[in-house]
């Protein structure tokens, strides 16, 4: 098989097919090569497009990744104007031929005690296949319910016809353009740029530009100053490509593909730019971006990588659309779009605790009294998810880049992703999947998935302590052979130097008898067992000197690293190897 196109001659070189089974005149459809950079390989109907390959990338053809120049190739001669797509002879005992048949299915086939198809498009099995199924601005997956849906900032042309199924008409754009905009603006008047949206694991539109231009910064550059540029898209193999029509049989796929940006209005996290990034969270991150009326908004983006999915996004709705304190950050709304999950919160100026805690110079504004009103926070957002709101809720994932601050610096509760609702006679609960940050998790649940209020009650013991010595949990510079934060502030408690715990760059006034209490609270939060750990209407009672404090217990976290230069005993060795495997305990 060769089929091609010679561009000077103006000769094309197709495959037709049989009118019928039987019957070998022409047929209506044709397979043949375009002339365009890069080439696609197309089936038409007469003169109507039927099937389309993609753009060919040098090794296969962008829309079937599957089948690669293993196979076939396609030859192009610039200087003879040539295009030549073939099947390699690779193996010369198998006999194969491709055609196309009558009804348009171009196929490849070997002879084995019959003739076997090996390769079919359309795809019986795709019904994205067929050329320009979902319209203009529509894109295809085969795989979602309805298969086509119009691309991000656009709408249905007519909603009658789309939602009868017939997306043929495909979609139109939201809002005019901001460079459209701009066009016809004052010229003292300021325009916002357009943004654009990516998109992965694309079969790229048909009708593209090919720009000599060898950078994707490049390109991005040359189609946000040319308003009519509506997507660009840069492959390696091929260059810059741009769209200023309409974007036609767009395709999702499961595989392959490539990055497609689309033009658009306004990204409201600036296309999640990286300069906009406020933190990384166990569902995602989270960018600053503003909603068209001008306000703020902290979005949460699902990635992809996470480990988490769909099941975790409904759970931190269905929660925090239900939980209202002013110690928890506040929903405004949620976006599930195709591929793209995004939880939209009011935004928190600045940003979480941990960007001023454990920064040396940032350190410096967080003074006792508002270090001390952040534990109180906390613990009053604590209290409610466990006992007074109308579901009875287990953080799971408490810890200080979860922690947000308001312009105020009044804490807010993030991130209720992992988070579970417990039944109102539940005390304990036992998981098979451990989640959450090492470190922070209670020894029974990191040993044994079992978790309760009091698995919070230990992730607020340990960040407490951090906030009194701006130190995090996990860092391994203490003094001595202590293990961890914990270790240490157990060993300072012993010799009554508990304010030697203190970070050195708290330089107000402050009560020792206040310091002092919010450090032995913080050993009675992270005792080894959960029935020595106070709940948080205890803690909160506790913080402000309502209730008398117990004596801690001394924790198994308390054992030492052994010094590096000492050569133990075959006894201590022993003692030494346990040392080891109670340390793995704590979690770290």
């Amino acid at each position: 098989m060769k089929i091609g196109v010679n561009v000077k001659e103006g000769k094309k070189l197709n495959l037709t097919s049989w009118k019928g089974e039987d019957d070998p005149s022409h047929g209506s459809f044709v397979a043949g090569v375009t002339s365009e950079t890069p080439p696609q390989l197309f089936i038409w109907n007469g003169s109507s497009p039927y099937w389309r390959s993609g753009h060919w990338d040098k090794t296969k053809f962008i829309g079937v990744p599957n089948i690669t120049n293993i196979f076939y190739d396609l030859q192009q001669d610039n200087v003879q104007g040539t295009s030549y797509y073939y099947l390699k002879n690779y193996n010369n005992s198998i006999f194969e031929y491709v055609f196309i048949s009558s009804e348009g299915s171009l196929k490849a086939t070997y002879w084995f005690n019959g003739w076997i198809t090996y390769w079919e498009v359309p795809a019986p099995t795709n019904p994205c296949d067929i050329y320009g199924i979902c319209g203009p601005f529509g894109v295809c997956n085969p795989f979602s319910s309805p298969m086509c849906r119009c691309l991000k900032g656009f709408k249905p042309r007519s909603d009658e016809e789309w939602n009868r199924g017939n997306w043929t008409r495909g979609c139109l754009r939201k809002m005019e353009l901001n460079c459209q905009k701009s066009a016809s603006a004052a010229a003292s008047t300021t325009v916002e740029k357009d943004m654009f949206w990516q998109m992965r694991h694309i079969k790229l539109p048909d009708s593209a530009d090919h720009l000599l231009i060898d950078n994707a910064k490049g390109c991005q550059s040359w189609c946000l100053e040319n308003c009519s540029c509506l997507a660009f898209s840069y492959v390696n193999a091929i260059g810059c490509m741009a769209w200023s029509k309409d974007l036609l049989d767009t395709q999702q796929l499961s595989m392959g593909g490539e990055d497609l940006f689309i033009r658009l209005v306004d990204a409201s996290a600036d296309n999640f730019n990286v300069k906009n990034k406020l933190g990384q969270g166990g569902f995602g991150p989270v960018y600053k971006g503003k909603l068209n009326d001008g306000k703020e908004i902290a979005a949460k983006r699902l990635s992809s990588s996470s480990g988490q999915g769909i099941a975790e996004f409904k759970n931190e709705i269905l929660l925090i659309s239900k939980l209202q304190h002013r110690n928890l950050v506040r929903l405004l709304g949620c976006c599930i779009e195709g591929e793209e999950k995004i939880l939209v919160y009011e935004y928190l100026p600045n940003k979480s605790l941990d960007t001023f805690l454990f920064d040396s110079k940032e350190k410096a504004k967080l003074s006792w009294s508002v270090r001390f009103h952040i534990i109180q926070g906390v613990a009053k957002g604590l209290l409610y998810l466990h006992r007074d709101s109308c579901l009875r809720v287990i953080h799971r994932d408490l810890k200080v880049s979860n922690i947000l601050l308001d312009e105020k610096m009044n804490p807010k509760i993030s991130d209720f992703g992992l988070s579970r609702m417990f039944e109102g006679t539940q005390v304990l609960v036992n998981t098979h999947k451990i989640v959450g940050t090492l470190g922070y998790m209670s020894p029974e649940y990191a040993m044994g998935g079992i978790f309760s209020e009091k698995s919070d009650v230990y992730s607020f013991g340990v960040l407490l302590l951090e906030i009194i010595s701006g130190k995090k949990n996990t860092s391994l510079d203490y003094p001595g052979q202590h293990l961890n934060l914990l270790a240490y502030a157990w060993h300072l408690w012993c010799e009554d130097r508990g304010l030697d715990l203190m970070d050195e760059g708290i330089a107000d006034a402050f009560l020792v008898s206040e310091v002092m209490r919010c450090i032995q609270l913080g050993l009675l939060c992270t005792q080894d067992h959960a029935t020595d750990r106070p709940n948080m209407f205890a803690v909160v009672l506790m913080l402000n000197g309502e209730s008398n404090l117990s004596q801690p217990k001394q924790p198994t976290y308390t054992f030492s690293r052994s010094p590096a230069h000492e050569v133990p005993s075959q006894e201590e060795s022993i003692r030494s190897m346990n040392t080891i495997t109670i340390s793995t305990v704590e979690g770290r």
